[in-house]
């Protein structure tokens, strides 16, 4: 498995996703500063995340994250936030936000992945949960 961090150029070239079964226009980011993360293995795009660094909060905001629906009992879930908390780590920065979680994932996120609720849908992952998601999902290439 392998992440690729998009260029523009290549985000315009994400708009047929759908028949993989992804929901999410992955063409559009949400914020001029987002970055969108590919991961993928042999050709098959396993997930992507967008994310944002707030410099002035000290904190990376998750604003969409989602897996093809064949890879999500394959871990793709976990290794995508483990590449944002790892990004966050190295940077020094406090924790990582995820705006709006739906509600399904909501638990799903607090019970598998330690992330705390700090209003509404609203997620936080502390340096703790940054930490255990990078040693759980990205072990072997740190």
């Amino acid at each position: 498995m392998e992440f690729i961090k998009l260029k523009d150029e290549e985000i315009k070239r994400l708009y047929d996703l759908a028949e993989y079964g992804y929901v999410f226009d992955w063409t559009k980011k949400s914020s001029d500063k987002s970055e969108i993360v590919v991961l993928h293995r042999n050709g098959d795009i396993l997930g992507l995340v967008e994310f944002e660094r707030v410099d002035k909060s000290q904190v990376f905001l998750i604003w969409l994250i989602e897996v093809a629906d064949p890879y999500k009992k394959d871990g793709a879930t976990g290794r995508l936030l483990a590449y944002v908390a790892r990004e966050a780590r190295n940077l020094m920065f406090n924790a990582v936000l995820i705006t709006e979680a739906k509600a399904y994932l909501y638990e799903r996120y607090i019970k598998t992945f330690d992330a705390l609720s700090i209003s509404g849908h609203h997620l936080m992952f502390d340096k703790i949960a940054m930490q255990g998601l990078v040693t759980a999902y990205l072990e072997e290439e740190d």
